[in-house]
């Protein structure tokens, strides 16, 4: 069973106690947490390239009767990052493959777009300490893309909410837990989820390219022409070497399993 990790809520919440109810971010193999970008700044993830899947864990250190509230972004964040539920059930309108067993009797989870953004609305019974719902989150474009988890409370919004998250919750509700990734373009160059010595030649050999300068842009084009551009300068150079290195077998899903039955090993 994995190891329970409580994430303080420092600066989110409208007390210093820890929060019930929280979210914890694994790669996509379950097993393995996403780091953050600053071990002193809770729920600000390291950079993850495009193309990446994390597994999103919400969690309950205590028992709870009843529960309810959801996970919400933007729909400008929407457009940068995907969180979806697992094996929708075209007759419960429910995501089957996203109920854990601790979440208790009744567990509903609903996609419940409006007028801020996408939000998932999330509900459980009788639910005991522990892992509740599983959700997916795929990085899709360039950018940093955040979102907010929060419960059905009476309260006041904490004093530190951010208005980047989007408009508040819905009424007598409360924000609990703010999480922010930061997508950068990838180095998974083959799309093998994997970043490799395949993807090192590819890069290499886009070494000092260049990109003619476009008098009527401003800035350089962030979907990058040449690909091997990861800090869009508009040249491949030993900066660009410097970011490649430090993803360095780095994956962005689950490593496939190889082909020979009588093995264990993995793609590597």
């Amino acid at each position: 069973m994995r190891t329970f990790i409580l994430l303080l809520l420092a600066g989110l919440l409208a007390s210093t106690a820890l929060a019930t109810v929280t979210v914890q971010v694994y790669r996509a193999d379950e097993q393995t947490p996403l780091e953050w970008a600053d071990p002193n700044v809770t729920d600000v993830y390291q950079d993850i390239m495009v193309g990446t899947r994390l597994t999103c864990f919400v969690v309950s250190d205590v028992d709870e009767a009843m529960w309810s509230g959801g996970m919400q972004l933007s729909w400008d964040d929407w457009s940068r990052g995907n969180l979806a539920g697992r094996d929708y059930n075209e007759i419960s309108r429910d995501f089957d493959g996203s109920i854990l067993p601790a979440s208790g009797q009744e567990t509903y989870i609903y996609e419940s777009p409006n007028s801020a953004g996408m939000c998932l609305s999330l509900s459980v019974d009788t639910a005991l300490a522990g892992e509740w719902i599983v959700l997916d989150y795929h990085a899709k474009a360039l950018g940093t893309c955040h979102i907010g988890l929060y419960s059905f409370e009476p309260g006041e919004l904490p004093p530190s909410y951010e208005p980047s998250w989007g408009d508040p919750p819905p009424a007598e509700s409360v924000w609990l837990q703010a999480l922010s990734f930061n997508h950068v373009p990838t180095r998974d160059f083959d799309g093998d989820s994997v970043v490799n010595f395949t993807d090192f030649a590819l890069w290499a050999s886009q070494w000092h390219g260049t990109i003619a300068a476009d008098p009527n842009m401003a800035m350089p084009d962030p979907n990058m022409a040449i690909p091997g551009d990861l800090n869009a300068n508009n040249a491949v150079n030993v900066s660009d070497l410097a970011l490649f290195c430090a993803s360095w077998l780095e994956r962005t899903d689950v490593p496939e399993r190889d082909c020979e039955p009588n093995t264990s090993d993995v793609a590597p």
